[in-house]
């Protein structure tokens, strides 16, 4: 791991002033995060602790005192065998309608207030996206809207989903089935990595990247990205899953506006440039000497990548595969690598 790169990751990932600057300086910034926060952050996570925490004990409670009376000991048969585990009715009636309203309150309200949010979440994060990095870069990449061009990006972004969703099941795959503490661990940097990747997705996507070109980048970078995931994950990870999906949505459109400010290390780029101008410099700036090839010690500098969506490709390559009919496999390792 590239400890430098690792630290400056988390140091970017924490940039709160700069984001601070930029929302201050942005309306559409600012009314796509008050909508956030109020969904998720209000409505939301107030939901789930009003009901855990007042709806659920109050209800209780009424319960329990109800049949404390002894003229309403006949509601619920005594012998019913999964009253064995409570000391008194009262205490399993109690038990019982609190999990049955939380069930309820769940189905009928968390659930689509859930899904309501992904949606609309969608259209702010991009919203705040595309502001960010016109505040930062300019224009984005505009590519010529023709029909291939619908075609080859309706594919991609029905392949990227698929990427991101065997990746995610894979997650929770290494938390669930690898023993404890190991499976944790790695959830733990899984979602870290993934954090980062759909943190910069919007920057990249921006500039015109492919996803080929999105995910060599940043595998050739996971120290950096680890780190920058590494914060968020901290905040959110050790919550339970609904409460740390309502903190996570409240987060992350500072992750994309950090995003569009930071500079993933090691930038090759920089020092690919460097080298040129020291050869030309060195050699008089003739025209003759313009010309650069790599060396053995330059492409030793070049960033090794980890294969971090190793599996998750595969999976997704091998889905394709079995949908088309058993067609001709996808290949992969032929795509473009990023300089």
């Amino acid at each position: 791991m590239d400890a430098a790169a690792f630290v400056q990751g988390i140091y970017d990932a924490c940039a709160l002033p700069s984001v601070l600057i930029t929302i201050y300086g942005s309306k559409t910034i600012q009314t796509a995060l008050f909508k956030c926060i109020v969904l998720n952050g209000v409505i939301f996570l107030g939901s789930i602790l009003l009901m855990d925490n007042l709806l659920v004990p109050f209800f209780s409670y009424c319960s329990a005192a109800f049949l404390n009376n002894p003229h309403s000991t006949s509601v619920v048969p005594v012998n019913t065998p999964q009253l064995h585990q409570f000391n008194s009715l009262s205490e399993a009636w109690s038990f019982w309608l609190g999990a049955f309203l939380w069930k309820l309150y769940y189905v009928l309200w968390i659930y689509p207030l859930y899904v309501t949010s992904f949606v609309l979440n969608t259209f702010w994060y991009q919203a705040i996206a595309d502001r960010a990095y016109e505040i930062v870069y300019g224009k984005p990449t505009q590519s010529p809207q023709t029909y291939d061009w619908f075609l080859k990006r309706v594919s991609t972004d029905i392949y990227r989903c698929l990427l991101l969703l065997n990746y995610i099941v894979l997650t929770f795959i290494a938390h669930s089935v690898i023993p404890w503490p190991f499976g944790s661990i790695l959830s733990f940097i899984l979602f870290s990595f993934l954090v980062a990747f759909v943190s910069f997705e919007y920057k990249w996507v921006q500039k015109g990247w492919t996803l080929e070109k999105r995910i060599d980048y940043f595998e050739a970078r996971s120290s950096y990205f680890f780190g920058f995931g590494l914060p968020c994950t901290v905040l959110t990870f050790f919550f339970p899953s609904f409460i740390s999906a309502g903190i996570y949505a409240v987060l992350f459109p500072m992750y994309i506006i950090m995003a569009n400010q930071a500079h993933p290390l090691p930038r090759t780029e920089k020092k690919r440039k460097e080298r040129i101008t020291g050869n030309k410099a060195n050699d008089g700036g003739s025209i003759g000497s313009g010309s650069h090839k790599p060396d053995n010690d330059e492409q030793q500098n070049e960033p090794k990548r980890v294969r971090i969506f190793l599996i998750a490709v595969w999976m997704s390559d091998t889905i394709i595969y079995l949908i088309c009919g058993g067609g001709r496999r996808i290949n992969r390792s032929s795509r473009p690598r990023t300089q």
